[in-house]
């Protein structure tokens, strides 16, 4: 089997930007915080009896709840990713197989591969955000209050 190394390094790249993605969404945490310093020194300018004082620091409270919320009851699933990422590799090698055959093969590789990529694009979707999980890694919904007063 003679490689492919342009198809290999078109893969890297697409890699390298799904990796840069990734990072940028992961360095967000980062900006939350930067704001909420910011807004803390502007809190310390303001008089402490002023309704702009008050709502600021009702803000600042209910952003560091939201940040301790995401990052210490919040995971991922693991296991959906990985398998996602597994079968969406699947995927991509059968409709390359497919392609690169011709004729018949590509009658047969490419619905399975668009099937292998579709299923992995939901198993993705479902590990990869982060939710409140139960010990089974299941996400557990969270109410809104007018559906929890019903």
């Amino acid at each position: 089997m003679i490689v492919d190394w342009d198809a290999i390094g078109k893969a890297g790249i697409a890699v390298l930007g799904v990796a840069g993605a990734a990072l940028q969404l992961r360095s967000e945490g980062r900006g939350r915080r930067v704001q909420l310093r910011k807004d803390a020194e502007l809190l310390k300018t303001l008089p402490e009896n002023s309704k702009a004082y008050e709502m600021l620091a009702a803000h600042i409270d209910r952003q560091v709840d939201q940040l301790v919320e995401r990052e210490t009851l919040r995971t991922r699933e693991p296991f959906s990713i990985v398998l996602g990422l597994v079968i969406l590799v699947a995927g991509i090698y059968v409709g390359y197989l497919g392609i690169a055959g011709g004729s018949w093969w590509l009658l047969v590789t490419l619905p399975t591969a668009v099937f292998l990529i579709l299923l992995a694009i939901a198993g993705l979707a479902r590990g990869i955000p982060k939710k409140v999980r139960d010990a089974a890694g299941r996400p557990i919904e969270d109410k809104k209050p007018e559906q929890a007063q019903e």
